[in-house]
This record gives structure tokens, sequence and C-alpha cells, in this order.
């Protein structure tokens, strides 16, 4: 079975059709690559480079309107409010708060 390769300025492929719904110049290739295909650029030749796109980084938001000193939690991790951190603002650690680790914090006691 032949595929045809849609690929972007980077030969990053975009999509993957049939040989028989190929436009003009696209690739046509006879195997493709393990798992998502646009993982991948396509080199030429049949080869392929495995070259996954980075996913952000999800922002952090404040749950309440916090404090400074205050602790809260976001995701499994403590945090200390530095600066006042309105409800929904981003939560920047090292900015406006500080990643606390609770043993240190009781110890401290």
């Amino acid at each position: 079975m032949m595929y045809a390769l849609n690929l972007d300025s980077n030969r990053r492929i975009l999509s993957v059709t049939y040989a028989q719904y190929a436009a003009q110049g696209q690739p046509l290739v006879e195997e493709l690559p393990p798992g998502d295909v646009t993982d991948y650029i396509y080199q030429g030749d049949g080869i392929y480079i495995y070259d996954p796109v980075p996913q952000p980084t999800p922002k952090l938001t404040a749950p309440t309107k916090l404090m400074p000193g205050e602790y809260f939690s976001i995701d499994n991790t403590i945090y200390k409010a530095t600066t006042t951190i309105p409800c929904g603002d981003v939560v920047i650690p090292g900015t406006n708060c500080t990643i606390v680790n609770m043993a240190d914090e009781l110890n401290k006691q």
C-alpha cells in the first residue's frame, strides 16, 4: 500500500492519506513510522527522523486570592505565596511564591 505525506516547510509530517488522494508533489511512501506520525520529520527515501514537538508547560493559576505567607497546593505541590496573588492569576515559583518542602517547614518550628 502506498501513502502520501502532507509535510510542512520543515518536512514535518502534518498528515497522511492514501496515494490515490495525494496532491501533486506529495511524497509517496510504502511504510509509515510507528506511533504518532506528526512526531516525525520525513528526510526522504523512506527515512524518518523522530522529533516530537515539545508540549508547552501548563500555566499554574491561583485557586483563590492568596496573601503573602499563605500556603496552597496545586497538583500535589505545596507553595507559599510571597506576594498577593489574585484568584486566577498565574503562579510563578520564584516570582510570586516558593515551592515548599513541608518536612523542612515543620522542622523549622
